[in-house]
């Protein structure tokens, strides 16, 4: 519509009886109005009979606009609903997605705003359109930073925001330390802290994508970039947070500028979420850093564990260890925007028929965040959204899932045997 935001539109129906507006008063955002219609007693289906397929009579819908210089810019329109809807077709489903656990409609999610909307099968009301499989099950797509409610796929959708959607949003600045022919600290195998760094960025980054934020990494591989060069990058992504991630030969440490309470702070919460994920907790020290000083949003120095040092090289380089990292710094970034809230600790352990530990199993949490086991076959989360959750564990060596309510904890998945 050529028209503001926050246009009134008045919907009358032209031939009472058979298609009835919803409401009868919509407001345009972004240069749409939504507007849901639905049939009246005298909107009566066509029967099927050779050749043709049952089919649903249309109407007259009259839309203008009230008010305003609008009103005289844009004249009303009639719409003509008359074999709009065609035969129904049993393998897609419209509906509204529910917000869990209040049970509204989801509405306003991230990428279905005008007039950037990105995703097509859900508009900013939380009006669905959804295929159906062969049995009636709903076909649910992926919704950045929503994950569903349990395994339910039935209509409606219902889902859950990740961390009450905290990252909605948010626009996050992730430097893996290091690369090129800067190793960013060695370990005595050879082990690069660059790599090791780039893993974790590249991890944490898919995270914060599945929580509803915007990820940018300084760099994607193994390139050479001076301390400016990455400032400039965060500065014209416009970060709200830049996280510097390393694992040098020198003391393991959380670096935040001076005179950064806002650094600070950042720098407790994440360290008790390193500590809630069975991680080292290093200090909290002031750093002087190019970039710590530089960039205009809260910044922050992450460095879990020396390369370095034997016995850390080894751990870093263990299943498990380097995505528990990743998902614990998305705990403390969170925690930057949900500070108070009570999010429970969980595990799951995965084990093959015999009961022997599986390290090294991917193992995803509502279908969005994937994390991997450790030596004892064992993966932390924190519970960040109420209500039921399903946890799969899929690997040539075992395939099983379970949905967790809000009162189970420490639930053992064991492998059948086959793949």
């Amino acid at each position: 519509m050529p028209v503001p935001d926050s246009t009134a539109i008045r919907l009358h129906e032209l031939e009472p009886g058979r298609v009835l507006p919803g409401d009868t008063l919509v407001t345009s955002s972004g240069g749409v109005a939504w507007a849901y219609l639905r049939l009246g007693a005298g909107g009566v289906r066509a029967p099927a009979g050779p050749g043709r397929r049952g089919s649903q009579s249309g109407g007259l819908v009259r839309a203008a606009i009230e008010g305003g210089a609008s009103q005289a810019r844009c004249p009303p329109a009639q719409l003509d609903l008359a074999g709009a809807g065609g035969a129904r077709d049993p393998e897609l489903w419209r509906g509204f997605a529910l917000l869990m656990p209040e049970g509204v409609p989801l509405a306003r999610a991230p990428g279905t705003l005008e007039p950037d909307r990105r995703i097509p099968w859900l508009n900013r009301d939380g009006f669905a359109e959804l295929r159906r499989d062969a049995q009636g099950r709903l076909l649910l797509p992926s919704l950045p930073g929503y994950r569903p409610w349990g395994d339910d796929s039935m209509p409606p959708p219902r889902l859950a925001a990740i961390g009450s959607g905290a990252l909605f949003g948010r626009r996050i600045v992730i430097d893996p330390d290091g690369g090129g022919e800067d190793p960013g600290g060695s370990g005595r195998n050879g082990t690069r802290a660059a790599a090791l760094n780039l893993d974790v960025a590249r991890a944490l980054a898919a995270m914060l994508e599945a929580a509803g934020a915007e990820a940018r990494l300084t760099r994607g591989g193994d390139l050479a970039l001076s301390d400016v060069e990455r400032v400039q990058i965060s500065e014209s992504f416009r970060a709200d947070r830049f996280l510097r991630i390393g694992h040098r030969a020198e003391r393991p440490r959380f670096g935040h500028y001076f005179s950064s309470a806002a650094g600070r702070s950042w720098a407790q919460r994440t360290a008790g979420e390193l500590g809630r994920m069975g991680l080292p907790v290093p200090p909290d020290v002031e750093d002087a850093q190019y970039p710590l000083q530089q960039t205009s949003c809260p910044a922050l120095y992450v460095s879990p564990a020396r390369v370095d040092d034997p016995v850390s090289e080894e751990r870093l380089l263990a299943p498990g260890t380097l995505r528990a990292e990743a998902y614990a710094l998305l705990l403390g970034l969170l925690r930057e925007w949900a500070p108070g809230t009570e999010w429970p600790t969980d595990s799951v352990e995965v084990r093959d028929p015999g009961g022997h530990p599986l390290a090294g199993v991917p193992v995803t949490l509502g279908g969005s965040l994937v994390l991997e086991t450790d030596a004892r076959g064992r993966v932390r989360f924190a519970r960040t959204e109420p209500g039921p959750l399903e946890v799969r564990a899929l690997d040539r060596r075992i395939s099983r899932r379970v949905v967790l309510l809000d009162s189970e904890r420490g639930a053992v998945l064991i492998g059948s045997g086959s793949p």
